[in-house]
């Protein structure tokens, strides 16, 4: 049988001892692209070079995280396949509570978890890559003209006592580790040509998180009916705040965000 493919999957907290032959090869952030790179040099040292690579197993619950992975993945990967998209699955056995310890986009009772609008986001993204230097930034431009911009500011699992960032079960609380240091994001706009409405949306633990809300509830294990209609509202996105800039063909955005926050920045055409 001929081979058409090569498939693999890392998660962060895996042995590093196994994917690159030491221990505390990588900081935690960085044990998926680094490990995507090792399997990319094994099949180019191979006697078929050119087979496409495919991740079919990637997690996370942390937006921000998320974000910045699949920046540092861009062109090493033909496929970079996310699991899971609903946290009811039979691997783990049937999950309790709407934050417990399953990996996936959707809690129970189809309650949206932040890594779910993370991909909201990414999918507002355009298909060409702007130049945006090497920051937590990843800017593109669309087919009608506009630009989307993802901003984030990702907690290193190293400054905090878990590693909820990337731990694909680090969801129980309904917290993102929003405990790290805030980081305000000054981003100089070039070549404006007339747009002038920026859209700033934004996901942190208060923002399209039910995390609060299930909280303040008293944190049940089985919310009633109502409470899981409260529990879907409080998850959803909110709307986005409008900016509107000088004219020119230049401008600068400032954009503040809690420890692993994520924005999508939008300029309309």
């Amino acid at each position: 049988m001929p081979i058409d493919f090569i498939t693999s999957h890392v998660y962060p907290g895996d042995p590093q001892q196994r994917i690159f032959g030491r221990d505390n090869a990588y900081r935690f952030e960085e044990v998926i692209p680094r490990g995507i790179d090792v399997v990319n040099q094994q099949i180019q040292s191979s006697a078929m070079p050119d087979l496409p690579l495919l991740i079919t197993e990637w997690s996370s619950q942390n937006p921000a995280f998320i974000a910045q992975t699949i920046k540092e993945c861009i062109g090493k990967v033909d496929t970079l396949s996310y699991w899971t998209f609903s946290n009811v699955f039979e691997e783990g056995g049937v999950p309790s509570g709407p934050f417990n310890e399953g990996f996936g986009m959707l809690g129970p009772w189809s309650i949206a978890r932040p890594s779910l609008h993370a991909f909201t986001f990414l999918h507002k993204l355009g298909d060409t890559r702007l130049d945006a230097g090497d920051g937590p930034v990843l800017a593109t431009g669309r087919a009608d003209g506009s630009v989307a911009i993802l901003a984030w500011n990702l907690i290193p699992a190293a400054a905090r006592a878990d590693v909820a960032n990337g731990n694909p079960v680090g969801a129980n609380t309904g917290a993102l580790g929003g405990s790290g240091s805030a980081r305000r994001l000054q981003l100089e706009l070039k070549g404006l040509r007339g747009r002038k409405r920026v859209l700033v949306s934004q996901i942190t633990e208060e923002l399209g998180s039910a995390g609060p809300a299930w909280k303040a509830m008293g944190s049940p294990e089985y919310p009633s009916r109502e409470q899981i209609s409260q529990l879907r509202v409080a998850a959803e996105l909110g709307e986005p705040t409008l900016h509107v800039l000088s004219s020119g063909d230049s401008a600068s955005v400032t954009v503040d965000l809690p420890g692993n926050g994520l924005a999508l920045i939008e300029l309309e055409s």
